[in-house]
């Protein structure tokens, strides 16, 4: 069955919330990129030089926009199959260029010999049915790729069915061995990885006080920190049972 990607992701509940910027949903994840998701990213190419940028996947365009490198806005492009994602992205970073549909559109429209410094593959290849394939192309047309992987092979996600009716849309999971072996696969190599758990790191933990305490009414702040308490206590008791992420500096072989 061939799938209208564009279609699924226009109507997805978490890309629908994505795109009200006065969400609860948009406020967290505008968080997590700033502190979570570029926060590594980042730190892989903070050496390099980087005059030109492609994020495939790009969704809305926060994590290409909010991107810390020095590069210009008219040098960052952002790919995304949603075709409501892209709409959005333009009317909030009109500086960027933005193409709705699939990075193999966008190489038929620009020239195959197209090439970036770097491509940026940040939560999409698990959702790509070609996970491999598509990190060889970018392998391809970047000097760097550099990958963020949610590793969800761990107990936190056991029992969880992977596929289109997933609730995140996550086709399948992967552990580090698996990350690196599509790496390999695509004919990339990896110069440099930071796998990290995002549970560990100050954003989750600022996330969950909100979630459970701050801002509350006092009847619910006593239980909600007592909650919190908990929850840390159990995450640092069993880190391994939490998922975590693989972030990959990658280039041609």
């Amino acid at each position: 069955m061939t799938v209208n990607y564009s279609a699924y992701y226009n109507d997805h509940p978490d890309y629908i919330a994505l795109r009200d910027r006065s969400s609860e949903f948009f406020r967290q994840y505008l968080n997590e990129v700033k502190y979570w998701k570029n926060k590594y990213l980042f730190e892989l190419v903070k050496d390099k030089a980087i005059h030109s940028v492609c994020e495939i996947g790009c969704a809305t365009g926060v994590l290409l926009a909010e991107f810390p490198s020095s590069t210009k806005a008219e040098n960052r492009y952002g790919i995304d199959v949603s075709t409501d994602n892209i709409e959005i992205a333009r009317v909030n970073y009109p500086g960027i260029k933005f193409f709705a549909g699939y990075f193999e559109d966008y190489l038929g429209q620009e020239g195959a010999r197209l090439k970036f410094d770097l491509i940026i593959l940040s939560d999409i290849l698990e959702h790509v049915e070609d996970d491999a394939g598509l990190l060889a192309l970018a392998g391809k047309h970047a000097d760097y790729v550099v990958l963020n992987l949610p590793l969800e092979k761990c107990g936190e996600f056991e029992g969880r069915e992977y596929g289109l009716h997933d609730k995140h849309g996550h086709l399948r999971a992967y552990d580090a061995k698996d990350a690196s072996d599509m790496v390999a696969r695509a004919g990339l190599v990896e110069e440099h990885v930071i796998i990290k758990q995002y549970v560990l790191e100050p954003v989750f933990r600022k996330y969950l006080a909100d979630k459970l305490f701050n801002n509350k009414p006092d009847q619910e702040k006593v239980s909600g920190i007592a909650k919190y308490i908990n929850e840390i206590n159990d995450i640092e008791l069993n880190p391994a049972y939490y998922k975590s992420n693989y972030f990959g500096l990658l280039k041609k072989g």
